[in-house]
């Protein structure tokens, strides 16, 4: 009776959790495609840059194969799931989490889609991918600021470049440290991976960084940025790290990541087409993938007993 109970909250949840996404996901899509004049300056732009508009398509699936493989070789530690059983578990986590502050809810997708490894050991290996992806994201935004000139682009003085990153840092470190202090019994399982593992999901995210860098930089390009690439590539950096400490939900995430790169990349020239670039990359990159892993949310399972 317990059983069987548990397996309708377990479908009442699963749609639940589809219909606050596509909800989420419509407002947000909605809100963009109400803005006539912005979608009037990408098609126009785009018809003049299909080959490159294709291969930012192209790029989305080997973004997210990348952070498949992360996933998959983090959970290979615990225990051997498929190519399918990974694509979807991340795809689901990506739906959920896009409903969530900063898609903190992606664990869930990743989690629950396992059949043995317990709830708290999911946990630590996700927030180990995540923590080495928002790694990579800091050390490019804060070399940007350092060893370019997009800092005096955005005025930034010295003084307040080396006090942006010892803020960054401490709060980085702070955070780590509070989390694994106050929730140290959950990451029983971080001592199990090994640096060798460590150092190739590093290098797996620093190549997953590079690729929608690249997206971001084309679509920029796409959209009518004029600039040298040294300058773009150093303000996409920038922009990355600052869109990584604020916090936003779908509903607002356009707006927030439009906003911060016609301020961040809107120094190179033409904020409107910066901020516009940016929600075309969220919409390819984050919102057309989620859409995708709300089909994948009917796999998880929510209420199953774990070894």
């Amino acid at each position: 009776m317990v059983k069987s109970n548990l397996s309708v909250l377990g479908r009442v949840l699963k749609v639940a959790i589809v219909l606050f996404a596509a909800v989420m996901l419509f407002f947000a899509l909605r809100k963009f495609f109400a803005d006539e004049q912005a979608i009037l300056l990408f098609s126009t732009q785009a018809k003049q840059h299909p080959l490159w508009l294709t291969f930012v398509v192209l790029l989305i699936p080997m973004n997210w194969f990348l952070e498949t493989a992360k996933w998959k070789k983090l959970i290979a530690v615990s225990e051997t799931i498929s190519w399918k059983d990974a694509w979807s578990g991340v795809l689901a986590g990506l739906a959920i989490g896009s409903a969530t502050p900063n898609r903190i809810g992606e664990f869930a997708g990743r989690v629950f889609q396992l059949k043995k490894t317990s709830l708290l050991e999911g946990m630590s290996f996700t927030f180990i991918s995540s923590f080495m992806q928002v790694g990579v994201t800091v050390l490019a935004g804060v070399g940007a600021i350092l060893f370019t000139d997009v800092g005096n682009l955005i005025h930034i003085s010295k003084t307040r470049e080396w006090l942006l990153i010892l803020t960054v840092f401490a709060l980085t470190i702070g955070a780590i440290l509070f989390v694994i202090t106050k929730y140290k019994r959950y990451f029983i399982t971080v001592r199990s991976v090994d640096w060798k593992l460590l150092f190739v999901v590093f290098g797996i995210s620093a190549l997953r960084y590079s690729v929608y860098a690249t997206q971001f930089f084309i679509m920029l390009i796409i959209c009518g940025v004029e600039s040298p690439a040294t300058t773009i590539f150093a303000a996409i950096a920038v922009n990355y790290l600052v869109v990584s400490v604020v916090p936003s939900v779908m509903i607002t995430e356009l707006f927030v990541r439009g906003t911060i790169a016609s301020g961040v990349i809107g120094v190179c020239g033409n904020p409107e087409a910066a901020a516009l670039a940016a929600v075309i990359i969220w919409l390819v990159n984050v919102g057309f993938p989620a859409l995708c892993g709300m089909f994948f949310i009917r796999n998880l399972t929510f209420f199953r007993k774990r070894e």
